[in-house]
């Protein structure tokens, strides 16, 4: 993909989850007084400074959040 100077970019995924079994995950973490998320973010970046030159950059993220 290729994002034009000076703009943005949205991008849409899907997320299929089987909800019978994330109904029993809660119930149970209701019962033990502990509900946690796992959230992940992972990228890479392209950026090109000048005709010659790219630059490649990482992202990566990870954050467990307590309720």
């Amino acid at each position: 993909m290729s994002i034009p100077k000076k703009s943005y970019v949205t991008v849409k995924t899907t997320i299929t989850v089987d909800l019978m079994k994330l109904g029993e995950a809660l119930v149970t973490s209701l019962q033990q007084g502990n509900i946690y998320v796992n959230i992940a973010i992972a990228s890479t970046e392209y950026i090109k400074a000048l005709p010659e030159l790219v630059i490649d950059t990482e992202f990566n993220k990870t954050q467990l959040v307590r309720f």
